[in-house]
């Protein structure tokens, strides 16, 4: 199977898990990609697409942008670790790299299968917002994946739904935006991956725009063990691969 046949499959099964659920396109892409691409390229060719989708979720809710009021910190905090991260991944060999991916994911399937329901304290807020900002665009820009500490946090501040949505979509989009431009300016796009990455960007717009639609028709219980089957089974075969490549 090609690069550019791997790259497609991949962001279609995540943007589609997007489009029905919200969320989880890099936790569900990343994963799979990785198997075929390798973990590094895998998060370089998933960053624009993380752009690109993150724009419908601002656009649509452009209107409950200052009900959080620790968002505008935490934004600046994000971008910073964004640029961190990026130096990162160009840094950190694979094996390191997929150990914090895989941590990261089996903490995303852990946070899917939770049912606690715990909220921060509003002085808590005050002094935590940034140092989590900080790191969760640390690890978006060293591996694509910080849903789980964004979503986590933001969900214990009892934000309603739109507002959630707003400033989970804007975090993910700055510290994304921090990374691409961080991998740009360390020539990390070459070609083949600036290549790989808009395909996926297309896909994934298309796929979520397209699937929007359909997403009450699907049980939610049910499409939530296929994801977690498909991440679960795909870290498997990413650590593998990463260290039996390099043993």
């Amino acid at each position: 199977m090609t690069s550019w046949v791997a790259v497609a499959i991949a962001v279609i099964i995540g943007a589609t898990v997007k489009g029905l659920t919200g969320m989880g396109l890099p936790p569900v892409a990343l994963p799979v990609m990785a198997i075929f691409v390798g973990v590094e390229d895998a998060v370089v060719i998933m960053a624009i697409p993380t752009v690109v989708t993150n724009l419908a979720l601002l656009a649509g809710n452009w209107d409950h942008r200052r009900d959080n009021p620790v968002l505008p910190p935490m934004l600046v905090a994000s971008a910073v670790g964004g640029l961190v991260g990026a130096w990162l991944l160009t840094n950190l060999d694979d094996q390191v790299i997929a150990v914090l991916l895989a941590l990261l994911v089996v903490a995303y399937v852990a946070a899917r299968l939770s049912r606690h329901d715990w909220s921060i304290a509003p002085e808590t807020v005050r002094w935590t917002s940034v140092p989590v900002a900080l790191t969760g665009g640390l690890v978006q820009g060293a591996t694509g994946l910080s849903g789980t500490l964004f979503g986590s946090y933001l969900h214990a501040l009892k934000l309603r739904q739109e507002s959630f949505v707003f400033s989970i979509a804007a975090l993910f989009q700055v510290s994304a935006l921090a990374s691409v431009v961080g991998l740009a300016a360390l020539g990390r796009y070459d070609g083949r991956l600036l290549g790989l990455s808009v395909l996926a960007s297309l896909l994934a717009f298309t796929v979520v725009v397209s699937v929007r639609p359909f997403a009450r028709r699907v049980p939610q219980r049910a499409f939530d063990t296929i994801v977690l089957v498909v991440l679960v089974g795909s870290i498997i075969t990413m650590l593998a691969d990463a260290f039996m490549s390099n043993g």
